[in-house]
């Protein structure tokens, strides 16, 4: 799987573009509405925490990452909140928690249906009786564009950062190929980041759920690429 190799440019660039603490109170009032009094959230694919800072006002969290760099900002960012390094694959927490999201398309590293459904089932695993699972896709089959290019900027006093991505498509996966220019004051430099991630269908996500036991449906208007909700229920009593 690929992680941001320079994850303090990523942090800066990615904290300008998007609303993240809009972009949580939106998912928190999705949770409200599902669970009576959630408590504990996993955050898996947590990143540098930028999500995370909002959900912790509200909930006692986790957060696992794969990317040892992009969890040392978090930290920073997160002190007393428990970050672990780990594969959403196979992470074993031994516990289980009220709420897990998985964001901004953390999902698309799965590069394949095999992976996708691993993944699924372990976050189903550390997932509470009447719990929800909040997952934002990566883009789905039929909606990512080869031949794209598109740039982003970050203009501050004493630094400037720009991103040129262009997209590629190869079979079931889409690749990104970024160039960062970062300036500073007496120095610029550049670095490329390559980005390779699964390709999949509302469908496939849909049975990723299934096959994990949950019950989910797919909101097409709740983020830039929609969420999947999916629940898990409790057990009815013996008689």
């Amino acid at each position: 799987m690929s992680t941001y190799d320079h994850p303090e440019i990523y942090d800066l660039l990615h904290a300008s573009m998007k609303d993240y603490a809009r972009e949580a109170m939106n998912i928190i009032t999705v949770i409200a509405s599902r669970v009576p009094h959630p408590a504990s959230l996993l955050d898996v694919g947590c990143g540098t925490g930028l999500h995370l800072s909002y959900f912790a006002e509200h909930f006692t969290c986790v957060g696992i990452d794969l990317s040892s760099k992009q969890l040392e900002i978090a930290r920073n960012r997160l002190p007393g909140i428990p970050l672990i390094e780990g594969d959403m694959r196979e992470f074993a927490l031994h516990e289980r928690f009220d709420v897990i999201t998985c964001l901004f398309g953390a999902i698309g590293y799965m590069r394949n249906v095999q992976d996708l459904g691993r993944a699924v089932g372990n976050m189903e695993a550390h997932l509470a009786d009447g719990g929800v699972l909040i997952l934002e896709p990566w883009y789905f089959t039929n909606a990512w564009i080869s031949g794209l290019i598109t740039h982003e900027t970050l203009n501050h006093p004493d630094l400037k950062i720009s991103r040129m991505t262009t997209t590629a498509r190869h079979g079931r996966h889409s690749r990104m190929e970024m160039v960062y220019m970062v300036g500073e004051p007496g120095d610029i430099t550049t670095f490329r980041e390559h980005h390779t991630m699964g390709l999949f269908s509302v469908e496939e996500y849909l049975s990723a759920f299934t096959a994990a036991g949950l019950t989910a449906e797919y909101a097409p208007t709740a983020g830039p690429k929609g969420q999947f909700i999916a629940s898990r229920s409790i057990p009815t009593p013996a008689p």
